[in-house]
Formats: C-alpha cells, structure tokens, sequence
C-alpha cells in the first residue's frame, strides 16, 4: 500500500514537471522578445520608483503579437519544405 501513494506521488511529480516544461517551451519566444524590453524599461525607471505598469504591458502584448506573426510567416515561408520533414 505504502509503494502505491509513493509511485502515485512520483507520477504526479513527473506530470507536473512535464507540464512546466511544455510551458516553458511554448512562451519561451515571448519571453526572449518581452524581456530586452523590460530590461530597458526598468533601466529607465528613475531611482526609487517602479516601472510604468501600462508600458510594460504594451511591451508585453506588442511581444506576443510578433512572436504570432514570427510563426505565421515561418509557417507560409516553409510551407514546401515542411511536407518533407515527416
């Protein structure tokens, strides 16, 4: 009984984690086009104040919208070459 909840506590640990990963995978474009940005936000900041919330959340949109269109071009422009790749 006892090696049945540990298996089942190790299988929700590995469902979890593979969870995280697709996550991780799936918003990794966003965040390698928002963080830059954010970066130099923050870096703008005068000294003891936060960065402008509405300005991040512009950033944040405008990066989701181009990593969209990153995939819809690539989609269009590999449209021949992806009928090969099995």
């Amino acid at each position: 009984m006892y090696v049945v909840h540990i298996l089942q506590l190790k299988l929700y640990k590995m469902r979890i984690l593979v969870l995280l990963y697709f996550c991780c995978v799936f918003y990794s474009g966003t965040w390698l086009l928002f963080l830059p940005s954010a970066w130099s936000i923050t870096l703008a900041t005068p000294l003891g104040q936060l960065p402008d919330a509405g300005l991040l959340t512009l950033f944040a949109l405008g990066a989701f919208m181009m990593r969209s269109a990153g995939c819809t071009i690539n989609d269009m422009w590999d449209k021949d070459f992806d009928i090969h790749v099995c």
